[in-house]
């Protein structure tokens, strides 16, 4: 039904052509459009750029004339097949003969409109033009930012377990309406998903605890995007351990965790657990005792994920502030476009969870660290976490560094993100 609607509007307007004043024939070789496409997966909107692409063949030599226009108003009072044609260029544009051209077009308003492209061997119109054309439906624009073109969008995740960082295959991935399952490498792709919005992901696989994360989709881009499941039989999950989750996308290929907190031998020192301390005994716990914390896996490779879980001394948890960071340790692209995510596990409740925030400040690059959190618990278990959600450089030009590098405090008064960061080991 669609068809014969279409190609009935598209004859009366060959009809209509034929008899406008000052089109000549061409009559020396043979122009012939094939196709007009529209570039989009969703509904176009208004304010949002649209790609038409006319495919041709010809047997012409030389450059072609490409010409693109629309009748507005389709199907209200005020359309005029005849006289409200609408150029989407400026002029004609001149071209060496290729199999397709591009233009790309905004409507500003939303409405139903007839788009057409030509294809000609000279500058002058012919008496009767052998077009191609389509409709176009515009709706109005309710979200987004409006200058993303509808290009296809794809989701690629790729799903861990948050204790030791193997693959889960199996597991299956669900977005807008979606799914698919996790292959032997534990990734899954979804195609054609609207572009530059927030979508909820999630992962569900036998064994696991299922968990859901938001993902920003890049505009006309394939998305990155790795997703820890915890283990729903882990000690720690019945005895309420506390977990902080870090996944990111494919780049920066190494992003670290890093968490201080108090000891339980109630000395003023604080603990500092990352990659070169992780006080992980290889049994997933605490080979010092007195740091209720262990790092469970670092990975170097990818997505994540992070882990880092605080557990119980005796049966009560350590009370004080515990403070988490996310380092930039190498890789290219950064923190703010990582897709970094760090959620916040209390057994198997997520009671936090922390997206880094964008930022217009080009500065923030290789070795920065994310300031996420600052979170005071209880020893029994109460806890109030505050978001920092700050961005830092890991050097404090006022003060020599290897005051550091030799073993002397810096003073108390210097922040402790720029004390944990100034010299860090290599892995």
């Amino acid at each position: 039904m669609e068809k014969r609607f279409l190609r009935s509007i598209l004859l009366s307007v060959v009809f209509l052509l034929a008899f406008v004043p000052g089109f000549a024939m061409a009559t020396d070789c043979v122009v012939t459009p094939k196709s007009l496409q529209m570039n989009y997966t969703t509904m176009p909107k208004a304010g949002v750029p649209i790609d038409f692409t006319l495919d041709a063949v010809s047997s012409c030599s030389g450059s072609l004339f490409y010409f693109f226009t629309y009748i507005p108003d389709y199907g209200s009072a005020s359309y005029d097949a005849y006289n409200n044609w609408v150029n989407m260029m400026t002029g004609t544009q001149v071209v060496t003969f290729t199999p397709s051209n591009t233009v790309r077009y905004t409507f500003d308003t939303p409405g139903y409109y007839i788009v057409v492209g030509d294809v000609m061997p000279t500058e002058a119109f012919p008496a009767v033009r052998n077009i191609i054309g389509t409709s176009v439906a515009v709706q109005e624009n309710s979200g987004g930012t409006g200058t993303c073109p509808f290009q296809a969008t794809g989701l690629n995740m790729t799903v861990t377990n948050a204790l030791n960082g193997d693959v889960v295959p199996g597991a299956t991935v669900t977005a807008l309406g979606q799914t698919n399952t996790t292959n032997s490498s534990g990734s899954a792709s979804l195609i054609n998903l609207p572009t530059d919005q927030d979508v909820v992901v999630q992962a569900s696989a036998p064994g696991y605890i299922t968990q859901s994360l938001q993902v920003r989709l890049a505009c006309g881009q394939v998305q990155t995007q790795g997703l820890a499941l915890l283990p729903s039989g882990d000690a720690g999950v019945a005895s309420g351990d506390i977990r902080v989750i870090l996944t990111w996308g494919e780049n920066p290929s190494d992003l670290d965790s890093h968490i201080t907190g108090p000891k339980s031998d109630g000395s003023t020192d604080r603990f500092h657990v990352y990659y070169s301390n992780t006080n992980n005994n290889g049994s997933g716990a605490a080979s010092d005792t007195t740091i209720p914390c262990w790092l469970d896996v670092d990975d170097v490779t990818s997505y994540g994920p992070e882990t880092v879980s605080v557990n119980k001394s005796g049966s009560s948890y350590v009370a004080g502030t515990y403070r988490y960071y996310v380092h930039h340790y190498s890789g290219s692209n950064n923190i703010p476009t990582s897709g970094a995510v760090v959620q916040v596990y209390k057994g198997s409740q997520l009671i936090r969870s922390f997206s880094a925030p964008t930022t217009t400040d080009a500065s923030v690059g290789d070795n920065y660290v994310w300031s996420v959190f600052e979170m005071t618990l209880g020893a029994d278990g109460s806890y109030t976490i505050n978001p920092v959600n700050t961005y830092s450089s890991t050097g404090y030009s006022s003060y020599d560094t290897t005051v550091f590098r030799n073993g002397v405090k810096l003073p108390s008064f210097i922040p402790e993100v720029y004390q944990l960061f100034m010299s860090m080991p290599a892995k």
